[in-house]
């Protein structure tokens, strides 16, 4: 299998000094560009990683006249600082992934090392790949074997001419399945040897007993070997035998770890990661990557908003097919966003498929998400509430029904939670769909949201169009049996009295035909 990862190692921009000043690679040295120094940008990341576990450790050593001095070390990209400012010189990287143990089948191991020079005020450029220092050995058991064999059969493989030699600290892996596994082999040695152990058993019953051994001279690292074992019955269908081939046709010399850069954001001039109350002005971020940048993405509030293809206003681009980018946020995009809380997910793409997604975190002005327990059918009203910063002395939320044209506005004030402004809607009707905003000092801020308020409890028979008569008692229901209204007739019919009646004389405007 090919692993494509690539670790490039390149120094920083002048351009981005500013913000690298800020970054202290060690106590006590002040990293400001001079002309005895460079920036060294190491970019550690897996965008084409297929095996993520490995672990991975990685050193620079600045060139002495008698020896190397180790000047940094880095076991995670989490640990990698953005900017390395070094003293103009000669330096090697490497890198280590994985444990360089002698046999395993779980941990290949990589190493890679590279020279590269720092120049004061220069630009340099270094790549640092990890080659496979292992030499694969891949196991393969033909269905002859699998089904053949009694549970048990193994192959021994270890690093040395004879097998029956081997000892305890000999590489040496055993196999019980079809698997790859891993040999670094000791100082002098080119052989490989294998055993195979196990009992075939005929359809009749008959078993038979094979130990049979073999060696793989010449072995060549980073070379991948396939053991194939079969088992073949001989010409007279009784007895067989266990055929072995060696297939050394893949070539793993190619196989290598590197670690491949994403783009990078980062806020000008602020943490990006940190939550923002935004009241207005504009909001930039700068992505940088080895390679131009092709695309832009913005999701929020259920929104996905593409400056590249779509010109948006509110959001500038500048730097687009450069490794450089620039976005800009200001009001008008803001604008279009509801208020409070608010994540919004930045994602930059390059042309050599870096795709980096960041989230944005941010706290708008705006009216907030409806809430179902703030309104009140029974009596018509709903309790609205809005996000607003600073002391405005004038904040308002309109309100209106999906589909009217005039707003109708309620005075906010601020409620015991800190940026939270509260007023209350009047004239709610149920199963009636709403839109509502906020208006600060006459202004519109923030984009309207809409809520559908439920059906509310209807009570029987209340539009009272449902009449019937038991006897001479009239009932204000359709039919006498279960009636949910109780009248004073059934006292009164005795003395041939209703006095509960029903009457045509109905509201101007209302339906129906009773009251």
């Amino acid at each position: 299998m090919k692993r494509i990862f690539n670790i490039i190692l390149c120094v920083g921009l002048l351009a981005l000094a500013s913000c690298a000043n800020n970054r202290n690679v060690d106590a006590g040295t002040e990293n400001t560009p001079s002309g005895d120094k460079g920036a060294l940008t190491l970019n550690v990341d897996s965008r084409a990683v297929t095996d993520t576990t490995l672990d991975y450790v990685l050193r620079i050593y600045q060139n002495g006249a008698d020896k190397d001095m180790l000047v940094r070390r880095y076991s995670s990209s989490d640990e990698l600082p953005q900017y390395i400012w070094l003293v103009a010189g000669n330096y090697t990287a490497t890198i280590e992934c994985g444990k360089p143990q002698a046999a395993s089948f779980d941990n290949s191991y990589y190493y890679g090392e590279k020279a590269f020079t720092i120049e004061g005020g220069k630009t340099t450029q270094v790549d640092l790949v990890a080659v496979l220092q292992n030499i694969p050995v891949e196991v393969a058991f033909d269905q002859t074997v699998v089904e053949g064999f009694e549970d048990g059969y193994y192959v021994d493989v270890a690093a040395i001419a004879d097998l029956a030699q081997a000892t305890d600290s000999t590489p040496k892996l055993h196999y019980t399945e079809s698997k790859t596994g891993y040999f670094v082999m000791p100082e002098g040695e080119t052989t490989l040897s294998w055993r195979f152990v196990g009992t075939f058993v005929y359809a009749d019953g008959e078993k038979v007993s094979v130990d049979k051994t073999g060696k793989i001279e010449n072995v060549e690292v980073k070379k991948h070997y396939t053991l194939s074992f079969k088992y073949s019955k001989d010409a007279s269908g009784f007895l067989g035998d266990i055929i072995v081939t060696v297939d050394t046709s893949i070539d793993e010399r190619d196989d290598h770890i590197a670690f491949n850069p994403d783009p990078e954001v980062r806020g000008v001039g602020f943490d990006y990661t940190a939550s923002c109350n935004y009241a207005g002005g504009e909001r930039q971020y700068m992505a940088t990557s080895p390679a131009e940048f092709v695309g832009v993405t913005l999701i929020a509030g259920g929104q996905t908003f593409d400056p590249v293809t779509n010109t948006i206003e509110g959001i500038t681009l500048s730097g687009m097919n450069t490794p450089q980018l620039y976005i800009t946020l200001s009001d008008k995009f803001f604008n279009m966003l509801s208020g409070g809380e608010q994540s919004i997910a930045l994602t930059v793409m390059d042309n050599d498929g870096g795709v980096t997604t960041k989230q944005l975190p941010y706290v708008l002005q705006g009216v907030n998400t409806y809430k179902k327990s703030g309104t009140d059918l029974w009596n018509g009203t709903s309790r609205l509430t809005a996000t607003v910063f600073g002391a405005p002395s004038n904040v308002q939320i309109m309100y209106r029904g999906v589909g009217e044209s005039e707003w109708k506005y309620s005075t906010a004030v601020a409620s015991a939670t800190a940026n939270e402004y509260e007023a209350t809607a009047e004239g709610i009707l149920p199963s009636k769909s709403y839109e509502y905003g906020l208006a600060i000092d006459g202004a519109t801020v923030g984009t309207s949201l809409n809520f559908t308020t439920v059906a509310g409890a209807q009570i029987p028979n209340g539009d009272m169009e449902g009449w019937s008569q038991q006897g001479g008692v009239i009932i204000p229901f359709a039919t006498p049996a279960n009636s949910y209204w109780c009248t004073g007739n059934w006292g009164t019919a005795a003395l041939d009295k209703n006095i509960t009646q029903s009457s045509t004389k109905v509201r101007t405007g209302a339906t129906g035909k009773y009251c």
